[in-house]
């Protein structure tokens, strides 16, 4: 491995006489002559263009070797004279102790290997409003910031990999507070230690994630955090023994979720999906109660304005109060189109709900000799003679 180092800012990546062996001494090398065994150190020099494909090992604003830590690489779509450069890719890692990558161009970058920050700000952040950028590579948080930001509105950001949460609160792996955003996640979403993995805060926004969203190892390292916009999980989301697959907080404006499956924890008050949301709708396949006490696939204390429709299943956990639905809503919020499932340990619901009994099968409870029986679903129906329909 060889270290070169920036000695000048606001200038091309590929410059004449930018890049040396050594931080501060003159000791100059070709750019053209870089490949993966090169790190390419900001060395605390800023707005470095991103103007040419760049193949590396790195990316670095962190310490490398004696460097200064710090700078920055920006890719505007031109170069420092104003040509346009089109779509550029960057073939490396990128890590980060300050924001590494600010992308403002309209055409794409794509990078091409992992992303991950160490300090307070992040690795890749997507400033300009219609900025694009496309991450073939895992996206990890270890820093006090998140390691992606989506700032930009109408901005478009596709990953090809895992996205992870940090060892801090507040500390997401990708942070979407612009409008009109595009986010594309094809891989798992999944909390750190007590960072979640993915927030997304701005209004509008279209987020897609093809894999699972999993809580982290404690309560603040959740998998999903939301507050507006149209998510959809085309997998499942669990929560884990102490964190949160997904919440939906009260300040949430109108959101809207669909997914395939959502799993309680094995802690005591650790939800699937928690939603204190006043306006928007969840449709999931099939929510099952926890391990945990007092954890549901679905926990929701809002209003009937919110909507919650499951359309195949819910399912009663493996302890006491660990509803697969707990409906906080008022009438008329909580729909059930699939099958109610009570398990030995704890009813499939809990709450006011509303069965679309042209849709849903049977509902299974158990016997005095703890036999599972199932009904069908008519005026003669348990469920319908103890539960609000």
């Amino acid at each position: 491995m060889a270290v070169w180092y920036a000695h000048s800012s606001n200038v091309d990546i590929n410059a004449a006489n930018l890049w040396h062996t050594h931080p501060t001494n003159n000791t100059p090398v070709n750019f053209a002559t870089c490949d993966n065994t090169v790190v390419l150190s900001a060395n605390g020099k800023n707005q470095i263009r991103i103007n040419v494909d760049v193949t590396c090992l790195r990316l670095s604003t962190v310490v490398e070797s004696g460097g200064a830590i710090g700078g920055s690489f920006y890719y505007t779509g031109t170069d420092t004279a104003g040509n346009p450069v089109g779509a550029i890719n960057v073939t490396g890692d990128v890590k980060a102790a300050t924001y590494c990558i600010v992308v403002l161009g309209e055409t794409l970058l794509t990078i091409i290997g992992k992303i991950t920050s160490t300090s307070n700000q992040g690795a890749l952040f997507l400033m300009g409003d219609n900025a694009k950028a496309r991450v073939v590579g895992d996206v990890e948080s270890a820093s006090s910031t998140e390691t992606i930001s989506q700032v930009g509105n109408n901005s478009e950001l596709t990953i090809d990999g895992n996205v992870t949460g940090s060892t801090n609160a507040d500390a997401y792996g990708v942070w979407v507070t612009g409008s009109n955003a595009a986010l594309i996640i094809n891989g798992n979403v999944t909390g750190g230690l007590d960072g979640t993995a993915l927030s997304v805060d701005g209004q509008y926004n279209n987020v897609t994630i093809n894999g699972n969203v999993t809580g982290g190892t404690y309560g603040l390292g959740m998998g999903l955090s939301c507050l507006d916009g149209h998510v959809r999980i085309n997998g499942n989301i669990y929560a884990s023994h102490d964190a949160t697959g997904m919440q939906i907080n009260v300040e949430a404006a109108n959101i809207t979720l669909d997914a395939d499956e959502v799993h309680g924890g094995g802690g005591v008050d650790i939800h699937g999906i928690y939603n204190s949301a006043a306006q928007g709708k969840i449709t999931i396949k099939k929510a099952v109660g926890g391990s945990g006490e007092n954890s549901c696939g679905i926990y929701s204390e809002t209003t009937e304005t919110f909507n919650v429709v499951i359309t195949e299943a819910v399912i009663g956990g493996t302890n006491r109060n660990s509803y697969g639905f707990y409906s906080r809503m008022g009438n008329g919020g909580a729909i059930i189109k699939g099958n109610i499932i009570d398990s030995l340990m704890c009813s499939a619901i809990a709450g006011k709900i509303r069965v679309d009994v042209g849709s849903a099968n049977y509902y299974q409870a158990y016997d005095v000799n703890d036999k599972p029986k199932k009904y069908g679903l008519n005026a003669a129906s348990p469920f319908r003679r103890s539960r609000f329909v």
